[in-house]
């Protein structure tokens, strides 16, 4: 198994150390790992906020329960989706039409207090 036995330390401003801090936290990392993931080039997202991940979950308990119906496949295949664009924003991708209701349709929903670093 390898380990981390290496250390590597550096000078920086208490501010400068507090936005660290907020942002690996918003990450859910520790800091050593969010600086390492930003010094690596690696992708840092910061974690969803607690409703995108309730709406999440919440629509994955109504899947597992209508799979008890043999006659349910097409709410499941549009439950399925609504968790697609949930992630798709989440992921910062743009969605501009969500189901069939046309006033649902004319906005554009994005996520924009979630940044992903790439």
């Amino acid at each position: 198994m390898r380990e981390r036995n290496k250390q590597f330390s550096f000078r920086l401003y208490q501010s400068e150390l507090n936005k660290i801090k907020a942002k690996a936290k918003k990450c859910g990392l520790a800091v050593s790992e969010y600086i390492r993931n930003c010094a690596l080039d690696r992708k840092v997202m910061e974690m969803p906020c607690e409703g995108l991940r309730s709406a999440y979950s919440k629509i994955g308990n109504v899947i597992g329960e209508l799979q008890n119906y043999s006659d349910s496949e097409k709410e499941i295949a549009i439950l399925r989706e609504v968790q697609a664009i949930l992630l798709d924003l989440y992921h910062g991708k743009e969605v501009t039409a969500i189901g069939d209701n046309q006033d649902m349709a004319d906005k554009v929903w994005s996520v924009s207090s979630h940044k992903v670093r790439k």
